[in-house]
């Protein structure tokens, strides 16, 4: 999907994106024309988000919007509350990650790094996909990564939404980036990534967003993923519809039992 310069009309969703890569991301796109909201979880961080890219970009068209990624059920009522007021997006980018040092769980029961990383944001597309508005030309752009397994789930959901839905998903890899999330690396992990000089290959967010920009604007090559500066196979793994069938089920199945545990627990006090 190719826009032309006229781009004001065209509305962007970006979960996390208060810093780090998605604050890039956002700060590009206004640049560029688009209209963009940003789903985070502080208020106060999404406001200085906010001000810092209008301080930048005259007339930017920025907002945003409140999502807990460790609460199912705030994801449920920030996509309720978008499509109650009918806020349709062209672009959807799941930009949202974690990486622990150590294992946690949400309030959900699930691996905190999972539920962030993937069901919860797996949860709020398939809730905006249920508005009606909305048509098959939105773009989906999943981040995936070589780190972390919960990002390769993203990867699956891309192609599943494609065959699924219609919709146009694709996945970006933006590269080794030099943000906040570095630090929770593990220390034997960095010692490793200094020894074989990975640390002196991390490229700044301004330029990962780029790859982000190009994987949610411009054709890709089918099968392939955005890879930094360029296009890779996806894997046979990712493009098994057998897998993304499989993963698909198995995310209704526990998105649906912790949301009606979480409704019964509230019911009952």
């Amino acid at each position: 999907m190719m826009f032309s310069n006229n781009t004001r009309r065209h509305h962007v969703l970006i979960t996390g994106a208060n810093q780090g890569i998605g604050y890039a991301t956002a700060l590009e796109l206004c640049t560029r024309g688009y209209s963009v909201t940003i789903a985070c979880r502080n208020d106060e961080r999404a406001q200085q988000a906010v001000a810092s890219i209008k301080a930048k970009v005259n007339d930017s068209a920025i907002d945003y919007t409140l999502i807990d990624l460790c609460s199912l059920l705030s994801v449920i009522e920030c996509a309720e509350r978008l499509n109650a007021e009918k806020r349709i997006f062209d672009i959807i980018i799941l930009n949202a990650g974690v990486l622990l040092p150590e294992k946690t769980k949400t309030e959900d029961g699930f691996d905190t790094t999972f539920q962030v990383n993937y069901l919860s944001q797996f949860l709020l597309v398939k809730k905006l996909l249920d508005c009606d508005l909305y048509h098959n030309e939105i773009t989906i752009v999943t981040l995936t990564s070589v780190l972390y397994r919960s990002k390769l789930a993203t990867a699956l959901l891309a192609c599943q939404l494609n065959r699924s839905t219609g919709v146009r998903a694709v996945t970006v890899h933006p590269g080794a980036v030099n943000t906040s999330m570095a630090a929770a690396i593990a220390p034997w992990t960095r010692r490793l990534l200094r020894k074989i000089g990975v640390k002196n290959l991390l490229i700044a967010a301004e330029e990962a967003a780029q790859a982000i920009v190009i994987a949610a604007t411009e054709i890709q090559p089918i099968d392939t993923y955005r890879n930094g500066r360029k296009y890779s196979k996806l894997s046979a793994f990712v493009l098994s519809a057998q897998n993304g069938i499989e993963l698909e089920k198995l995310s209704e199945r526990m998105t649906e039992s912790a949301l009606r545990k979480a409704r019964n627990l509230i019911a009952a006090n």
